[in-house]
């Protein structure tokens, strides 16, 4: 098939790209010039993978070509970078009801809508407050359109991998903890639950949705993805410090909990398996990986 993707060049984004292109798939990503391409640079020339500057060409550039089947949004706005409210909303509001009005308009068979387990909790997380709402705000208008295309609202759980954003919890604790060895790393107590999952079985799981999704004729699903299991945030940073043989003190307890802190987040994966799609990478195994990206050799 032909599928569009938006976010293409971010962390997930570029890993989606090699996933799709690996599975037969052409892949029209939808841009803007200024896009870094430092991810995706190694799948510069790859046959089947073109890009459009939604900057120059407008949205319905990435129409022109080839009839696209399916589209994949994962292009977001986080608010961590000073945007404005107004900029948060063209980003997770505007822009892909847009988009799905084009898709709707081109008779693409199926859109996939990135969310976060940050907005599971139907209220706004005040570490992300702009974001969760402007997500929140999105689901009514996916189910608006599920009459004449199959909207499938994909539901991220705590996505890790090599080379993520410096912003991210897992990054910023791998890079201080594991790469620059600093002498200690302040956390909360670290009781709250989250299923990590690895950003390789992220990808499975797109693909799998896609496949599944361009089946129905229209409709709306909710999937969550992830491992279907929580481990303690505190049990995550301990294995990133054993396994990488970290002298970094641990300082469980320097930072306190947000007064709506999320205790426990985890997969419900039973949409997911009934796609076919079941995702294994567990903790150990995918810490010990991000690692060795990194040039650490894991200690068992």
């Amino acid at each position: 098939m032909a599928v569009l993707v938006t976010g293409g060049t971010g962390f997930v984004g570029s890993h989606l790209l090699k996933g799709l292109l690996a599975d037969g798939h052409d892949v029209v990503v939808l841009k803007r010039s200024t896009s870094d391409l430092t991810r995706v640079r190694p799948l510069l020339g790859e046959p089947g993978l073109s890009f459009v500057d939604i900057d120059r060409d407008g949205i319905a550039g990435a129409f022109a070509g080839a009839p696209v089947e399916a589209a994949v949004h994962v292009a977001t706005s986080y608010g961590r970078g000073g945007e404005t409210l107004a900029s948060i909303l063209e980003a997770n509001l505007i822009f892909p009801v847009e988009l799905i009005e084009l898709c709707v308009q081109h008779k693409v068979r199926a859109f996939v809508n990135t969310d976060s387990y940050f907005c599971k909790e139907k209220k706004s997380y005040s570490a992300l407050p702009n974001y969760s709402l402007s997500k929140q705000n999105l689901l009514p208008w996916l189910k608006k359109f599920s009459d004449r295309i199959m909207l499938v609202n994909a539901c991220l759980e705590h996505v890790y991998g090599a080379h993520d954003s410096p912003t991210k919890f897992c990054e910023d604790l791998i890079r201080k903890v594991a790469l620059q060895r600093v002498d200690s790393h302040p956390l909360t107590h670290g009781h709250q639950k989250r299923d990590f999952v690895h950003v390789d079985d992220v990808v499975r799981a797109y693909v799998g949705i896609v496949r599944r999704a361009v089946e129905k004729e229209s409709g709306y699903a909710e999937v969550n993805v992830g491992t279907g299991r929580s481990v303690e945030i505190r049990a995550f940073a301990e294995t990133v410090k054993r396994l990488s043989g970290s002298p970094t003190d641990l300082r469980f307890g320097a930072i306190p909990y947000r007064d709506d802190e999320i205790m426990n987040s985890v997969a419900d994966t039973r949409a997911l398996s009934a796609m076919g799609v079941e995702l294994g990478i567990g903790i150990e195994e995918g810490i010990a990986d991000v690692l060795s990206r990194y040039g650490v050799s894991p200690t068992c």
